[in-house]
Formats: C-alpha cells, sequence, structure tokens
C-alpha cells in the first residue's frame, strides 16, 4: 500500500508549540514533538493534569506572547471558542491538531479514516482485524486505544494505519487526505460544542476532502442527501441495511454487493444487529478490492468484538448478560434493542438531548426497564406509556432486579442488557469504567 501525499512542510528542530491540554492525547502530542527537536511549550487549565510533565513544558498562557509561538496545537477536547484558541488565531498563528500532525509525519502511509456518530469503534476495530487476517501490517488508533502520535511505524507495502476520528478531531483539520474515509451515520450528539446538526456534520465533513475513496451509511437521510454531492466529486461507495438504493446493502440477513451475496450474517452472535449489519457493511466497502468473499466470512467469524460494546460477559442459570456500555446515546442503542427476543434492560446516567424518547418504537423485544442514574425520573417519563420500568437508582439494585425477573418469568433465552443510553459522568469515570463495574457484579451475582 502506497501513496503520494503532501511533502512534510514543517521544520519541527527548528519551531516551537504551544500544546494546549494534556490529557492523553496532549501528552502523546508534546512528547513527540519533544523527540523530533521541537521547541514546546504547554498548559493545562486542571492543576492535577500539570503536576506529572516536565517542568520545561509548562508556560501558562496568559504571560505568553503569541508572535513567539508557530504553531498552536488544539487538542480535541478544546473548543474553538475557547479563549486561547481565539487569542491564537487573532495573532494569526497557525492552528494544528493530531491528525495535522500524523498526517504531516506520514505522509506516504495508506490510511483509513473513520468518523460517524455510533459505530465507529466497532467499524474501526473491524476493518483492523479483517487486514490483519489478511497478511496486513494494520494499526488502530486515534479515539479508539493509543493516541496516533503514539503509533508504531507500519510495513512500507503492507501497512496500513486504521483511525477512528471524532467530529472534534475533525473540524479545524487543515490538510486531510486520507486514502479511505467512512462515515457511519449522524445522528444528534454533542450538540453543546457543535450548536446544531448543521454545526455537527460540518466538523465532520473534513474526513471527505482529498479522499481517494468515501464510503457512507446512507440510511440517514442527512447522509443520503449528502452522499448526491459528494458523488459528483469522489468516487463513492454507499451502503444501506434498511432496503435503500445503496452499492453494498443486507437483505434477508445476508450482505450482497450488487448481485452477489457476499456472507450470510445469521451466524455472528458477537456481531448481532442492524447496527452491527452496519459495521459489516462498512468493512466490506473498505477492504472489497483486496480481500475475497470467503476471506471477509473467515475474519468475521474470527473477530471477538470491543470491551463494552454488545459483549457477552456472562451466562447464570440460562439468562445472559451483555455490557454495553458504550452505548451513550439513543440511537447507539437502537440496533442491540433489535439483537435479541427477551430483553431486561437497564439503562440511564446522564441523559443527552432528547433522551430515549426515539426509541420507542423499537421495544417490541424488551420486557422491563430498569433506570438508573441522575436522570432516571426523565427516562421514566419517556417511557411510561410503552413499557412498564422499575426505578432502580444504581447498578447493582438494577442488575439484580432484572436477573431476578429474568429467572422468575421464565422466558427462553432471557437477556439482561447493559445500555445506559446517557453518559456515564454521574456516577462513574467512563463508559469504560461503568461497564466493568457491570461485569463485576455480573460475577457477584447469587
Amino acid at each position: 500500500m502506497n501513496m503520494e501525499m503532501q511533502a512534510a512542510q514543517i521544520q519541527f528542530d527548528k519551531s516551537h508549540f504551544f500544546v494546549f491540554s494534556l490529557g492523553i492525547s496532549g501528552r502523546a502530542i508534546a512528547e513527540k514533538l519533544t523527540a523530533l527537536g521541537a521547541q514546546v511549550s504547554a498548559w493545562d487549565e486542571q492543576e492535577s493534569a500539570r503536576l506529572d510533565v516536565p517542568m520545561t513544558w509548562l508556560q501558562d498562557p496568559e504571560g505568553i506572547d503569541f508572535s513567539d509561538i508557530d504553531y498552536f496545537v488544539k487538542t480535541p477536547g478544546v473548543p474553538l471558542d475557547h479563549p486561547y484558541v481565539q487569542k491564537a488565531q487573532q495573532a494569526d498563528v497557525p492552528l494544528l491538531n493530531e491528525v495535522d500532525l500524523f498526517l504531516e509525519l506520514n505522509p506516504t502511509a495508506f490510511v483509513v479514516a473513520i468518523t460517524g456518530t455510533n459505530g465507529k469503534s466497532t467499524t474501526t476495530a473491524l476493518v483492523t482485524h479483517i487486514l490483519k487476517e489478511a497478511g496486513y501490517d494494520a494499526v488502530m488508533g486515534g479515539n479508539i486505544g493509543t493516541p496516533m502520535l503514539s503509533l508504531p511505524e507500519v510495513d512500507a507495502d503492507k501497512g496500513c494505519y486504521v483511525l477512528e476520528l471524532s467530529s472534534y478531531q475533525l473540524e479545524t483539520l487543515d490538510f486531510p487526505c486520507f486514502n479511505v474515509s467512512i462515515f457511519t451515520n449522524l445522528t444528534p450528539d454533542h450538540l453543546e460544542r457543535h450548536k446544531n446538526m448543521q454545526g455537527y456534520l460540518q466538523a465532520k465533513l473534513p474526513i471527505f476532502q482529498g479522499c481517494d475513496l468515501a464510503i457512507m451509511s446512507v440510511d440517514d437521510e442527512i447522509l443520503e442527501s449528502l452522499s448526491f454531492e459528494l458523488a459528483e466529486e469522489l468516487e463513492l461507495a454507499t451502503v444501506s441495511v434498511t432496503g435503500r438504493n445503496a452499492d453494498v446493502y443486507v437483505k434477508d440477513n445476508a450482505l450482497y454487493h450488487g448481485e452477489e451475496c457476499i456472507t450470510s450474517l445469521a451466524e455472528l452472535p458477537q456481531l448481532a444487529g442492524p447496527h452491527n449489519a452496519q459495521n459489516i457493511a462498512l468493512a466490506w466497502s473498505a477492504v472489497c478490492e483486496i480481500i475475497s468473499p470467503e476471506n471477509f466470512r473467515k475474519a468475521l467469524e474470527s473477530f471477538k468484538g470491543l470491551p463494552h460494546r454488545c459483549e457477552l460477559v456472562a451466562e447464570k442459570d440460562s439468562v445472559r448478560f451483555v455490557n454495553d456500555s458504550k452505548s451513550t446515546n439513543a440511537e447507539s442503542s437502537k440496533g442491540i434493542l433489535q439483537a435479541y427476543d427477551h430483553i431486561y434492560w437497564i439503562l440511564g446516567g446522564k441523559m443527552k438531548e432528547g433522551g430515549v424518547a426515539s426509541l420507542k418504537h423499537n421495544l417490541s423485544n424488551v420486557v422491563r426497564c430498569y433506570t438508573i442514574g441522575e436522570d432516571a425520573a426523565v427516562l421514566e417519563s419517556q417511557l411510561a406509556d410503552v413499557k412498564d420500568y422499575v426505578s432502580c437508582k444504581t447498578l447493582d439494585v438494577a442488575l439484580t432486579c432484572a436477573y431476578d425477573d429474568a429467572l422468575k418469568e421464565g422466558l427462553k433465552e432471557p437477556v439482561v442488557l447493559f445500555s445506559p443510553c446517557c453518559a456515564s459522568f454521574d456516577q462513574f469515570k467512563n463508559f469504560e469504567d461503568r461497564g466493568n463495574a457491570f461485569i463485576a457484579l455480573t460475577k457477584g451475582l447469587k
């Protein structure tokens, strides 16, 4: 795999970079720039984030003359309207992010970039797994796992970077040029940052600039409309799992590319549900030029799935326990709520805009709901006219109630599903923390 890209323009060893925010990505950026011989200044507004970083980096932006800075590096969590970002822009300091730097440092690398509201992590992991199974040196990172600037080098001929990219990482992208760009879907999320859906979409669109192949789902009306515009400018492959006209589509629980049936989806329990059918279709569209259908099928069968995403973590007395803690909004739970027949659904946390109101017509497989967290009362009011619910407040109470009900009611193959539809920050540090809590609690059930 090889491509010609813009040659590196930044003289790292002769430039002064200011890195703002020292989370995981910010530290990786500062470490990489330091290793390249750059002059690095850095700051984080949280004192705790500044405690264990080199003192030579630390420089309070209040005392900075921005005319002495060559590049201002904005990490994903910093919004564009932050005063220091605006101060840098007013001083005409070029604004960079980690994706800009990654592309600058890897000008000939083959890169698959993946964005969207939901499914991007599974699609990223799935594409990486399929390429590895076929003998390619595939490495994934970005918004999933390892920060981009900490990724190892890949083989020059059979190497590929597979990057999950959020709207926060894409919104200021300066010179994007990916080989394959994938847009999974678009539903309301991060609107507090992007103001509205149009702003959210615009933040993600740089993923397509200069790409060799664009791949996108057309099951969302906004993306379907966008696909007609992109088809005039780019090589475009479309995907649908809802019966819309597309190049790659799902019919009768099988994946088709045109008239060719690529594979059945029936025997893939780790990739159950229409949301995973979409992930599979997107992955096939990305690799179909270099992977045979037979090898694709084998790779699907060996894919283990991601932690905290549709993860079967235990089975007790014929009751299965599924950890879907990565679900932080209604749309991300929609598919898994249709993946099993008898679901005892645990949900709740810090609600995102709209709550679960949009799921009212997707709950036919749900036996009962068990609510937890800060916004449980609002979720209960949205569910009251369609489903029975039990107000549990905490995860341990919800799990015990759901398990007891599943045993008592004796339905065939019941599933206790933890798919919160909410952010975790009311009771947990992050979705991994609450997913791990769910797993630990299932092990302690009697």
